[in-house]
């Protein structure tokens, strides 16, 4: 995937937890993936002091991200395997990878894998 997002655009959809997936390894070490085409940003004026870290809101992202992996166990690791080995369509992944992206999708939380499975089979 050639997509980037700021991270004021991170709503955890299926394609942006895919980006986030990629790029896990780096956001654990406290940076954010860079924008390919370069900072949109011009400097003028004086600096302004933030408020935050630089390396929280990238710390806070890959922590969000393994909290929900984690709740998928082996599904999860499969995800994140197959995620590194270039496979960055929802389509062409795995079914239980497809399981654990949707489970892990969404602005919401939700809290337990093997319940949300069966009521996903419940429901068909």
């Amino acid at each position: 995937m050639d997509e980037w997002y700021s991270p004021r655009e991170i709503n955890f959809n299926r394609d942006q937890m895919i980006w986030l997936i990629e790029h896990l390894e780096i956001m654990r070490r406290g940076e954010y993936p860079p924008d390919p085409q370069g900072s949109r940003y011009i400097s003028v004026g004086k600096r302004k002091i933030k408020p935050k870290a630089y390396f929280e809101i990238s710390c806070q992202l890959a922590g969000e991200v393994d909290f929900r992996l984690k709740l998928t166990g082996v599904d999860g690791k499969l995800l994140v395997a197959e995620i590194n080995n270039g496979i960055d369509r929802y389509e062409d992944l795995d079914y239980e990878s497809q399981m654990a992206l949707n489970f892990i999708s969404g602005w919401r939380r939700r809290k337990n894998y093997s319940q949300w499975k069966a009521d996903r089979r419940r429901r068909k």
